[in-house]
């Protein structure tokens, strides 16, 4: 009898054991699959920016500059430019330059037709150039019917009908310059524009016009921020070193349209520049800065870690993953361990 009840407890015991061990694997299957999946999933997302990175988010360059030159090639029929009091400086039809220019004129006038106007409205078409610049009284000189071969190559509609003919706003031919002073741009303060744009130039000897001081952001919907935020963050950003000259390009390295104002700045004293904002439109885009010395000009474009490191929600995601992976690890070997000390120890205690 006393056999028979030392046999069942036996069967007990070894049917317990039998039932703990398969509970133990299959806790430590699970916990395997669990940081298999983990592994994967940290892989995945890494794989998953680097292809986004190579196939290209849209990104949009953010320039502020101080500079005393801007090169302009207007885009469509919203660039209309307001002053109160203008002196317009048209190429006369018979120029005398050896008689001598009147050194109280704003130009010479000699080779010039001086026009004082009031209320004057610049109507820039689509497609025109102009350059402005900044005297050393702070007074805005603008240059109409500029040619920037550059700038042009970035538009998509140049007129195949007017090949190299200068697009000029009514009335004023190409060549003509606008003094606008700097009392009255103060009143009028913003000038808007819509097109391509280059901020400074490449600064050499006898240079006067250039790029003080600026910055620039790289602004782009990161990684996974389409799900939780509709707008974008900043993923690069740096200054601009005096002298540069900076333009917004596509990956061709063709200009890109922006949208900017400019406006005088409003210091104790005057100085010689103005205040540049410019923002480009979204696409695969660089800022291409040209630089005395520099052979061909630098390109600056957010990268790998540049994106990786924006985005707050990608790094939160793998540090999670990565938490969970070891936590899991963890539980799995000591459940490992778990299940051989029991084993060994219900060993030791049952009977040969």
């Amino acid at each position: 009898m006393t056999d028979q009840k030392g046999q069942g407890k036996g069967f007990k015991d070894r049917a317990i054991r039998t039932f703990a061990k398969l509970g133990g694997n299959r806790v430590r299957t699970i916990l395997s699959w669990l940081r298999f999946t983990l592994v994967l999933s940290i892989l995945a997302a890494t794989i998953g920016l680097i292809a986004i990175q190579v196939i290209g988010l849209k990104r949009s360059f953010v320039i502020e500059a101080r500079s005393s030159l801007l090169d302009l090639v207007f885009s469509g029929n919203r660039n209309d430019w307001q002053f109160d009091r203008v002196t317009i400086c048209r190429p006369a039809e018979s120029p005398d330059p050896r008689r001598a220019a009147s050194p109280a004129a704003p130009c010479p006038d000699n080779i010039y037709d001086i026009d004082p106007q009031e209320h004057f409205t610049i109507k820039w078409p689509d497609g025109a150039g102009a350059r402005l610049a900044l005297d050393p009284n702070g007074d805005l000189i603008v240059k109409v019917g500029m040619d920037f071969p550059f700038l042009e190559s970035g538009r998509d509609d140049p007129d195949p009908d007017q090949p190299g003919k200068a697009i000029v706003p009514p009335g004023l031919p190409a060549g003509t310059l606008i003094f606008v002073q700097a009392d009255t741009w103060i009143a009028n303060s913003a000038l808007t524009f819509e097109g391509t744009a280059t901020i400074g130039q490449d600064i050499r000897s006898g240079v006067s016009h250039y790029l003080h001081e600026g910055r620039w952001e790289a602004r782009q919907t990161t990684l996974f921020a389409w799900w939780f935020r509709p707008f974008t963050e900043i993923i690069k950003e740096g200054r601009l070193p005096h002298g540069v000259e900076a333009t917004v390009v596509d990956a061709q390295k063709r200009p890109v349209k922006v949208f900017g104002h400019l406006t005088p700045f409003l210091g104790e004293n005057r100085p010689a520049f103005f205040t540049v904002v410019a923002l480009s439109e979204p696409g695969h885009t660089e800022l291409r800065l040209g630089q005395f010395g520099l052979r061909d000009p630098a390109v600056v474009r957010p990268d790998l870690l540049d994106i990786a490191s924006s985005s707050a929600i990608f790094v939160a995601a793998i540090a999670i993953l990565t938490i969970l992976a070891a936590l899991i690890q963890i539980l799995s070997d000591l459940f490992a361990r778990s299940g051989r000390a029991t084993t060994d120890s219900r060993a030791e205690t049952d009977p040969p």
